[in-house]
């Protein structure tokens, strides 16, 4: 199962403990970390990132969820906070196709008080037991947050109202014999056919952005299964399995796009 795991910790000492927990769950196989953030509350009430540790493909979904973060708090944020609210807030939605929940925000404003840290990473598990364990022993407070993944059906959801008002300017244009509006109605199928193309560009965007971070995470597991323990691996070849199902879903929905914006223009 494919998480984001935000965990509140006293102060910044104990987050960085809490890093290291997590590399060592990493190490002996019993999750999967492909990326974290540390995201402080300073004093004052500011907000920074103190830490990221992959800024690539990996790190795209915990640098958009600290940016979500940041945003949703509304606290003052630092210059490397306010690149994630900024730059990052946009991929947030592209990338996980979705808001925070209220629930997640309710216990992060509760929780994330001046001068203590919070721990953002993105992991896969079996089970929610190694990593609640090793945190609540460092004093951490956890929360969850489902990795959405991308499902064909998100196609057809953000193509369907332009498709639908395209059938129907084209009915209303076959009908219609005033000039006057057969022009307008002309401009508005050309409208709405371009509609329908930077839809489905904005989908082609997403799937590329979904391959190379699936990709990326195809990379670290391989070599978590070379390093792990025998009683280990078994679980890890799992995480991979999946992944790959996750990949071959995300061309399927590449290529119902294409079809999708065919029928739409034809």
């Amino acid at each position: 199962m494919n998480n984001f795991v935000v965990v509140v910790f006293p102060d910044e000492a104990a987050a960085f403990e809490g890093i290291r927990g997590l590399q060592e769950l990493h190490r002996e196989g019993r999750v999967t970390v492909y990326a974290t953030v540390v995201l402080q509350r300073e004093p004052n009430g500011e907000l920074s990132i103190r830490r990221h540790s992959n800024q690539g493909p990996l790190g795209l979904g915990v640098g958009a969820l600290a940016g979500g973060l940041v945003a949703a708090l509304g606290a003052p944020a630092g210059p490397a906070a306010s690149v994630a609210a900024g730059a990052l807030a946009g991929s947030l939605r592209d990338a996980l196709h979705g808001s925070l929940s209220d629930d997640l925000i309710e216990v992060v404003q509760r929780d994330l008080m001046p001068g203590t840290s919070a721990v953002i990473g993105e992991v896969s598990e079996e089970s929610i037991e190694p990593i609640d364990a090793r945190m609540n022993a460092l004093g951490g407070k956890i929360t969850r947050e489902r990795r959405e993944a991308l499902v064909a059906g998100y196609v057809a959801e953000d193509t369907a109202p332009i498709r639908a008002d395209l059938a129907d300017l084209s009915a209303e244009a076959a009908g219609e014999r005033v000039e006057l509006l057969e022009t307008k109605l002309d401009f508005d199928i050309k409208n709405a056919k371009e509609n329908v193309q930077r839809a489905v560009q904005k989908v082609r965007e997403r799937v590329d952005r979904a391959r190379e971070a699936i990709e990326a995470k195809l990379e670290v597991l391989q070599d978590q299964v070379v390093r792990a323990k025998p009683e280990a691996r078994e679980r890890i070849q799992q995480r991979i399995s999946d992944l790959r199902r996750d990949l071959e879903q995300r061309e399927e929905t590449l290529k119902q796009a294409d079809e999708l914006a065919s029928e739409a223009l034809r």
